[in-house]
């Protein structure tokens, strides 16, 4: 991997971290202020999930300015890693195949997201 896309790989991720930790303190605090339950909201969090990968590409994919859907996959890989070590090491979650799914949209997400943002990206080779 060159040298050239380390830095929007982990500019990428870390949007992904920041965006997710945001969304996951507001919806804590929706959670603890209003009378909303847990499973009111479960089904919001897969949606806002892959919206973030896609936006984590995006961002990527911008910041490289060439080969979206590499820099891309490799954010989201990054990202899946990350999500699995933390599963594994502190959930003890090992793979299921649902997880796998996840894992997949995840990874496509992420590199639909890289392909927008180099096309959206002013240095664009």
């Amino acid at each position: 991997m060159p040298n050239s896309y380390v830095r929007p790989i982990i500019t990428g991720v870390s949007t992904i971290i920041v965006v997710l930790l945001s969304i996951s303190l507001c919806l804590s605090l929706l959670l603890h202020f209003t009378s909303l339950k847990e499973s009111s909201i479960e089904i919001l969090l897969l949606p806002i999930s892959l919206l973030t990968l896609f936006i984590g590409g995006l961002i990527s994919g911008y910041k490289s300015g060439t080969k979206g859907w590499y820099v891309g996959a490799l954010t989201g890989l990054a990202f899946i890693l990350l999500s699995w070590i933390l599963s594994f090491l502190g959930f003890d979650l090992s793979f299921s195949l649902k997880a796998v799914l996840i894992y997949l949209f995840y990874l496509l997400l992420a590199m639909l997201g890289g392909i927008i943002g180099v096309n959206l990206s002013p240095h664009r080779n």
